[in-house]
């Protein structure tokens, strides 16, 4: 319990049994007690848990309750046949069509369908974009200036899909 008298309140944090198993509270701090291996899990490949704040004002007790969703990570992440990647477009490419010489190639078979895509800067900015998030194809969304510019960089960042479920 946590006396904040000068405000007239106080407040209590339990964990509830499934997270008990691998938290502990520190204070106000939830501190890792053990490992969690997918055996653990409670809910799919996921642990779902909750922990209880009581809110005592005035002498009323108000319970709240955060319920923690935690979630599997895929500890292989996608991998392609090269770390950086080099494609060659006409100035005069249309806009928003697929460019055939720009796709990123994962070797890892299994995940191919499941990778998202993102490109997280771009130099000059709002050249490119991706055909969509799932796919590696890049196109145009606005015309290419060769006089002005020579060389375009991206920086795409790649991962794999993971299914969330949120607790009410």
């Amino acid at each position: 319990m946590y006396d904040t008298s000068d405000v007239g309140t106080s407040f209590t944090l339990s964990l509830g049994a499934t997270l008990d198993k691998f938290f502990y509270l520190d204070g106000v701090t939830l501190r890792v007690k053990s490992s969690i291996s997918r055996n653990d899990a409670t809910s799919g490949n996921n642990i779902v848990g909750s922990i209880t704040c009581v809110i005592t004002a005035s002498g009323i007790p108000i319970p709240n309750t955060l319920y923690i969703q935690i979630i599997k990570i895929n500890k292989s992440p996608p991998v392609f046949d090269q770390s950086s990647y080099t494609f060659s477009v006409n100035d005069n490419y249309p806009l928003n069509v697929d460019i055939p010489s720009a796709q990123l190639y994962a070797t890892d078979q299994e995940s191919i369908s499941n990778l998202i895509y993102n490109i997280e800067s771009q130099s000059p900015e709002n050249v490119f974009r991706l055909a969509s998030s799932s796919s590696p194809k890049f196109q145009l969304t606005a015309t290419l200036e060769y006089n002005r510019e020579s060389k375009y960089f991206l920086n795409v960042y790649v991962l794999k899909k993971v299914k969330y479920n949120f607790v009410k």
